[in-house]
């Protein structure tokens, strides 16, 4: 903590608490930091495996020759993963080397807005994802999503996050407290001490809309996936049918209607991959969206509220759990992709 930072956060709580506050001791520092290993440890690790995964993902996908919306979706998705991974090693380093770390206003709010930039992006695409695979599977005689236009729509996804992201900055800071005898600082929505309604308008407008989204995610998939089953069941029939009627056909037509197959169930197996990740970039972006949106009612109302131990651990679980995504999605692609798990087979050859 620097000396400028320390000064701030004392006063900070004085005006709050009362002349009792004080700062970290170092014996505290250690006993802090040894408390939180266990817990570190494990989170370095998975942020390790999510860096490792998701730079195989990249690299694998690049090898595939051909350029498909399936691709370009991948890809950007993996680069966001990638990203999310790094930055929270980065992060949990921090926090076990300087538990009681004091970071100043424009690395809170930088990191704020990166965060949202990253997970907002992320969100919108699975959106788009949904609807190329809806009108895929469910319309696919009609023309389809270009690899041109799933680059432009996924550039339009990053720039409404950067442009719906700017309020970040200036809506979220520092706030410091008094906890079991020790000064403490937290990164959180809101300022102490001042009263504005526009920050919890703002996320609660963000929050309203990530349900929206998420429901109608989920109505197409229900429909997708209904379609899908029924097509199934139809070709089975078919399938059936002409076995029954007709035992000898031709080579060629056998040949050409397994290739239909195949290229159907490859589009099942892509359109189940990407409802997995949606699955579970929901359930990541969901709780940090919901807090923030708390927290910001909370601080209009009571302009002093202190920060308890309850909250200083909930966000910095909440802070992690958002990439849990960014860490799985890479066994997602391993398990439902065979031409990623052969191409992973053949680059460990």
């Amino acid at each position: 903590m620097s000396l400028t930072n320390e000064h701030k956060g004392i006063q900070t709580v004085k005006n709050i608490m009362g002349q009792n506050a004080s700062v970290v001791t170092h014996p505290e520092i250690v006993k802090e930091r040894m408390n939180r290993l266990p817990l570190g440890i494990f989170i370095l690790f998975l942020c390790v495996v999510g860096i490792v995964g998701n730079s195989l993902v990249l690299n694998i996908f690049r090898k595939i020759q051909y350029d498909s919306t399936y691709k370009i979706f991948v890809f950007i998705l993996a680069y966001f993963d990638l990203s999310t991974s790094f930055a929270h090693l980065m992060k949990e380093v921090e926090q076990l080397w300087f538990p009681s770390y004091d970071t100043s206003d424009i690395e809170c709010r930088v990191t704020y807005f990166t965060a949202y930039i990253v997970s907002t992006t992320s969100y919108c695409i699975i959106f788009v994802i949904a609807i190329e695979r809806y009108r895929k599977i469910c319309h696919p005689l009609k023309s389809q999503m270009s690899v041109s236009f799933a680059k432009r729509i996924c550039l339009a996804c990053f720039g409404f996050a950067c442009m719906s992201g700017l309020p970040f900055p200036f809506m979220v800071g520092n706030w410091y407290t008094k906890m079991e005898g020790r000064t403490i600082s937290q990164c959180m929505i809101g300022n102490v001490g001042e009263r504005k309604v526009w920050p919890f308008i703002y996320n609660l407008s963000n929050l309203t809309t990530s349900v929206l989204l998420a429901i109608i995610v989920v109505c197409l998939q229900v429909i997708i996936w209904k379609t899908i089953l029924a097509q199934k069941a139809a070709r089975k029939k078919l399938r059936d049918g002409q076995n029954f009627g007709n035992k000898n056909q031709d080579a060629t037509s056998k040949e050409g209607k397994a290739a239909r197959r195949a290229a159907k169930d490859d589009n099942v197996k892509i359109t189940l991959t990407f409802c997995i990740i949606t699955v579970l970039l929901i359930v990541s972006y969901f709780p940090l969206v919901t807090i923030n949106t708390l927290v910001a009612y909370k601080n209009y109302y009571d302009p002093y509220i202190a920060i308890d131990r309850s909250t200083y651990v909930l966000f910095g679980v909440l802070a992690h759990f958002g990439a849990i995504n960014s860490i799985l999605n890479p066994f997602v692609y391993f398990f439902s992709d065979n031409r990623f798990r052969d191409l992973f087979k053949e680059m460990l050859c």
